[in-house]
């Protein structure tokens, strides 16, 4: 009889960090690129750690409709094509092409924003990733998000 021979696959851990503007911020209506949030990414030792997409909601008393897209930059170059958030719930699926945090490495992603020139004037607008499941990685990979500082207001 052959011995039985088990695989133990080391996961990876994708640590999502994060931080908010501190205060309030005041925008003109049709603003471009307004940096609404930063998301550091972090994988452990375990392998590399594919990114296909992530998952920003809405928050604030401002109407999402107000916000024209948002996406994701890295060292000032735009790494995604824009969502838009949706009018009912807010939420907006960013989606990456070939992106990959290395094992034991980590980058840094800004979320933009372009604001609608129609938008309301004074409301107020955040975005954040609530939950692991709203980031989705590789098969052999799962997500801690630790507790994020203060949010935005975008006014």
């Amino acid at each position: 009889m052959l011995p039985l021979l088990v695989s133990l696959a080391t996961a990876s851990v994708l640590t999502v960090q994060q931080s908010f503007l501190n205060g309030a911020a005041s925008v003109p209506l049709g603003a471009q690129r307004v940096v609404m949030l930063s998301v550091t990414l972090t994988a452990s030792c375990g392998g590399d750690v594919p990114v296909a997409s992530f998952t920003l909601m809405h928050s604030g008393p401002g109407d999402p409709a107000d916000i024209a897209r948002v996406y994701a930059l890295e060292a000032g170059q735009r790494i995604s094509r824009s969502a838009t958030p949706d009018t009912r719930d807010g939420h907006a699926t960013i989606r990456l092409t070939s992106f990959i945090v290395p094992s034991c490495g980590k980058r840094t992603l800004l979320v933009a924003a372009d604001m609608r020139a129609d938008a309301t004037a004074g409301g107020e607008h955040r975005l954040s990733i609530r939950q692991w499941k709203d980031v989705a990685v590789g098969l052999n990979a799962t997500v801690e998000i630790p507790l994020p500082s203060a949010p935005v207001t975008v006014i």
